[in-house]
């Protein structure tokens, strides 16, 4: 593969600290093993509550809900809108929650203020997703909760915010097999990286699956390990947005339009956008996925549909909509100009023979 793929075990340089949490995450914070323990964290956090009705995306990862079913809550979900993935919501819906979920996607900011300033009016409680866009932290949020594992090579990346005030407990002690099996998936990732050994790839995939399924099931709010909370001290992310950024560009500056597929986001980066990836909205999903495979490129897609949203996606056709076409490609800090420029030659390619 030339693009695509886990990240190794980050390494890094002892002196060279960052800033980056002192800056953007002020208040209570603490690292733990997932993003899923992050947010199962800040639920544990705000219960008791009369109104346990949880606001949350329709267009979701199956992590994330498994994390507000664990906790107790309902589940009430919106719609988000196919064109730049901004939430649909409906007023209605304020009489029936006491918190909404929020997130944006693929490292493009959630830019609807007005809802979530009547949710504050409201004393309705905001949780921001924050594992695809890092570098932003809604204003209205009263708690932070995200993952860094797409972002960088590290074993544990959750983090947890409480904006005012502190956590009335500390997370539990580390799940130290979950960590070793991570640990041992980057292992064999760096081993095929360095030797060229597609077996390697293989073994470091069905290690991270053995690892990840078996911890869906046992999931709680379990603490960071300090190696992982070392890298994140310690990582270059001034450095990460630029590059994300700047292949960002390459790509859509050069990729011509095609009616077999087409950009997710059609809107220029903000300031505090950092691209996670590279989605497109595909009409024959699979066929494109095994043309970039077949080009040394793989793809992935954000997410299946969940099965408790199986019987009522109908209600949601924005989502249904995204859940069957999108699909998303790696254009992290380890990747070049140069590999930018191969994946759109790839992709114009793909236009002109298909």
């Amino acid at each position: 593969m030339r693009i695509g793929g886990m990240f190794p075990l980050e390494e890094f340089e002892e002196k060279k600290k960052n800033s980056f949490f002192k800056e953007n995450y002020l208040g209570d914070l603490k690292f733990l093993l997932s993003g899923r323990c992050a947010i199962y964290y800040c639920l544990l956090d705000i219960s008791p509550i009369k109104n346990k009705t949880a606001y949350l995306p329709a267009y979701n990862c199956e992590t994330v809900v498994e994390s507000y079913l664990k906790a107790g809550w309902d589940c009430l979900f919106y719609d988000v809108d196919k064109e730049n993935l901004q939430p649909i919501y409906k007023d209605e819906d304020l009489e029936h929650i006491g918190l909404v979920n929020i997130c944006g996607y693929y490292g493009f900011h959630h830019r609807n203020q007005e809802f979530l300033k009547k949710c504050k009016d409201r004393g309705i409680i905001i949780l921001q997703d924050s594992t695809f866009t890092p570098y932003s932290i809604n204003p209205y949020a009263d708690y932070v909760a995200g993952s860094f594992r797409k972002w960088m090579g590290i074993a544990s990346g959750g983090i947890a915010l409480k904006r005012n005030g502190n956590f009335k407990k500390n997370p539990k002690s580390m799940d130290q097999n979950h960590l070793d099996g991570r640990l041992k998936a980057m292992e064999y990732r760096k081993k095929a990286i360095l030797e060229g050994a597609e077996e390697y790839n293989e073994i470091a995939l069905k290690t991270f699956w053995d690892t990840e399924l078996s911890f869906r099931k046992t999931f709680g709010e379990f603490i960071s390990d300090q190696l992982s909370i070392n890298i994140l001290y310690h990582f270059d992310f001034k450095n990460m947005k630029n590059k994300r950024v700047e292949n960002y560009n390459t790509i859509t500056s050069s990729l011509n339009k095609s009616s077999y597929f087409k950009p997710v986001f059609n809107f220029d980066l903000e300031e505090n956008d950092c691209p996670s990836h590279f989605s497109l909205y595909v009409e024959n999903r699979e066929k494109l996925k095994s043309y970039l495979l077949n080009n040394g490129i793989n793809s992935t897609t954000y997410w299946p549909l969940p099965p408790f949203l199986k019987n009522s996606i109908n209600k949601f056709p924005n989502a249904k909509y995204i859940y069957e076409h999108i699909l998303s490609i790696q254009l992290d800090q380890r990747y070049s100009k140069d590999d930018m420029s191969f994946l759109v030659k790839v992709l114009n390619m793909y236009v002109l023979n298909y």
